[in-house]
Formats: structure tokens, sequence, C-alpha cells
């Protein structure tokens, strides 16, 4: 078998931004990182809590814990393009999902993400 020269890494470009495309890597790991960290700090809700306090923890826990997924799951995308994503789907569901028991768990959900996505933005992780 014929032996290569070794290839030299180049910087690779956007073309649109003129960044590097490791950038959008790292802005998902920031994200990714801070949710790590909103559950850690949050912790598992306890049985004992009132009924309201422990669907609202356990559902910002459980679209946190999506989130990561969707991230992870899709590295090349970034992590403000999937949360936006999954927050019009919960939105969506929000609104289908007419006086049930789902509809405040997509309610949680949807005002968890809109807020990420707002904090994110406002501390320019995305740019």
């Amino acid at each position: 078998m014929k032996h290569l020269p070794p290839v030299k890494a180049k910087k690779l470009r956007s073309p649109d931004r003129g960044s590097s495309l490791l950038e959008g890597y790292w802005m998902n790991e920031v994200v990714v990182q801070a949710l790590s960290e909103y559950l850690y700090e949050t912790g598992e809700p306890e049985a004992l809590w009132p009924e309201h306090w422990f669907v609202e923890v356990s559902t910002s826990r459980w679209i946190a814990g999506e989130l990561i997924d969707a991230i992870l799951d899709h590295p090349m995308d970034s992590a403000e393009d999937i949360m936006e994503e999954l927050a019009i789907k919960m939105t969506a569901f929000h609104a289908a999902s007419d006086g049930t028991k789902a509809e405040r768990i997509f309610s949680i959900a949807e005002k968890c993400l809109w807020e990420w996505l707002e904090l994110f933005r406002e501390e320019n992780i995305f740019s």
C-alpha cells in the first residue's frame, strides 16, 4: 500500500460570517454546559412538594434534558436554531392541548425554552 504524505489541516471558514466552523460547536458546548449546570443546581423534585412546584420543576428539568439531547444529536446545527425549533414545537403542542393536563406541561416547557433562548441571546452566547 502506498503511503500518502501527511495532510496539513487548514482553518475552516464559514462562508457567511467569516468565522471558524468550530465556533458553532463551541457555542453548542457552552449551552449544553449551562443546561447541565441548571439540572445539577435544581435537583430532583421531591414527592412531598406541592403539586404545582413538583410539576414545574420536573417539567423544566425534562425540557432541559430534551434540549441537551437535541443539541448533542445535531452537532452541526446551532444551539440557537435547535432551541428555537423546540420552543416552536412546544408552543404548537401547548396550543393543541385544550384544557388537558398536557396543556400545563407544554406551557411550562414553552416558557422555559423562550426564556432560555432570550437569556442566551442577551448574554451573546450565540454571537
